[in-house]
Parts: C-alpha cells; sequence; structure tokens
C-alpha cells in the first residue's frame, strides 16, 4: 500500500476529481489484476486436472493395448492348435478308409468263381406256411 500511495502523490494532478479517476483507475487495474490471477488458478486446476485425465487415459490405453496383444497370441495358439486338430483329424479319417478297406477285402474274402458261388434261393412255400400270420 505505501508503494501505491508514493505513487499516487507523484503524480501531478491538478484536481482532486482527476486524483479521484486515477485511483479509482488504480483500483479497478488492481481488481482486474485479482480476477486475472483467480482465473489464471483455476485455468491451472483444471490444466492440472486434463493432464490427470490423460495420464489415466493413456494407462488405459496401454492396458487395453496389452490385452489387445495377449489376446491376438491367444487367437494365433489356439488357430494352430486347430490347425494340429485338423491334421489328426484327416490322418484318422484317411486310417479308417485304410481299415474299412481291409474289413471289407476280409469280409468278401477272395472272389470265388462263379459255379462256386453259393445261390440264394427264396424260402420254400412249406417254409412260407409255417411262418405265422402278423394279420
Amino acid at each position: 500500500m505505501d508503494e501505491e500511495n508514493a505513487r499516487f502523490q507523484a503524480v501531478p494532478l491538478k484536481d482532486k476529481s482527476k486524483r479521484a479517476k486515477y485511483k479509482a483507475d488504480c483500483t479497478n487495474a488492481q481488481t482486474t489484476v485479482r480476477h486475472l490471477h483467480a482465473a489464471l488458478a483455476a485455468v491451472s486446476v483444471e490444466r492440472d486436472q486434463l493432464w490427470d485425465d490423460l495420464a489415466e487415459f493413456e494407462a488405459e490405453y496401454d492396458r487395453s493395448r496389452s490385452l489387445l496383444s495377449n489376446r491376438d497370441d491367444r487367437v494365433g495358439l489356439l488357430q494352430a492348435k486347430i490347425s494340429c486338430s485338423e491334421l489328426e483329424r484327416d490322418q484318422a479319417l484317411r486310417d479308417c478308409d485304410v481299415l474299412r478297406t481291409s474289413i471289407d477285402a476280409l469280409v468278401t474274402g477272395p472272389s470265388l468263381p462263379s459255379s462256386s458261388r453259393p445261390v440264394e434261393t427264396a424260402p420254400s412255400t412249406s417254409a412260407r406256411v409255417k411262418r405265422p400270420s402278423t394279420f
């Protein structure tokens, strides 16, 4: 305050109204400076909050990126397992076909000449008569 009074007294003013106007202007300037300081403090607080939010977003981004990377690794492993399982399935199907061919060869046996093959005959009429009727 002493500094203000010294400045106020150093200004050569001829009448009281000019002095009062100068003093009012100084007071208004001081008030404006106080408001600017308060606004600066509010902006600083908001800036700090935004920096904190940015740090949280970056941490969340890094965490999400890590999860995505882990998921991609997991998908790669599962695709490799699927491929391996498909190869095993294909091999099992081939083995099954080979076994089926072998079984068919055993069941049918060597081909007999047509004259020595047993001939299937229809049941005789007496066998048909002995059969119970389902009507």
